[in-house]
């Protein structure tokens, strides 16, 4: 049993910039498990708006392990870290509580050694060039972090490739409206909108499609 936890980071794949500090002993997990809490209506609604925006337009936060603290005394560390985030970014980090007060809604998952070693590693990385430069510009992406799922492949898409392209080619034959094919497709206007405006889904280069 291991006497030691991680403060996690959730980052903007947009503009790389941190945008909420929490603690887990596995971050990674946890962020699917912030995705699950956005239909309480308890939750960070905040969090809830942002992360819905990211699912428009097919992306997720990356989980940057930023620091590995004691178990017995970690909500000390997490306030420490959401004090210090939100002096230097302000409202950019969305919080809404001081930290230490749990929400580490894990099932017994347990890290194999190997894994947990890199964690700790990158932690230690991170202290290290913290105290070396005096300011936050030190944060590096932990060594397991995923490049951003895009399109079907994110774990919150509705769509699929096929379903996007089918989309955006009714879209342009100009007898269906936006609303009509969010209900078709069983999705949100917004979610349409995005696809046949070129800002989500762009890897599918749907517009170049349409030229050949």
């Amino acid at each position: 049993m291991t006497d030691t936890t991680f403060i996690y980071a959730l980052v903007d794949p947009r503009n790389n910039r941190v945008r909420y500090i929490g603690k887990s002993d596995d971050p990674q997990k946890r962020l699917l498990e912030h995705y699950k809490e956005t239909i309480s209506k308890n939750h960070n609604p905040y969090m809830t708006r942002w992360l819905n925006k990211l699912s428009r337009m097919s992306l997720e936060p990356e989980v940057m392990v930023v620091d590995e603290v004691p178990k017995h005394c970690w909500p000390k560390y997490e306030k420490a870290w959401i004090r210090s985030m939100k002096a230097a970014y302000g409202k950019q980090i969305i919080n809404i509580h001081e930290g230490g007060t749990g929400g580490d809604t894990m099932s017994g998952r347990k890290h194999s050694l190997e894994t947990r070693q890199k964690m700790s590693n990158v932690a230690r990385e991170n202290r290290s060039n913290r105290a070396r430069s005096g300011h936050l510009s030190w944060l590096k992406c932990p060594i397991e972090k995923r490049s951003p799922s895009v399109g079907e492949n994110s774990p919150t898409a509705i769509l699929d490739n096929e379903q996007v392209r089918e989309i955006y080619r009714l879209y342009k034959t100009g007898n269906y409206t936006q609303p009509e094919l969010g209900t078709m497709f069983g999705v949100n206007y917004r979610t349409i909108s995005a696809i046949v405006c070129g800002v989500s889904w762009k890897h599918l280069n749907l517009k170049k499609d349409e030229e050949l």
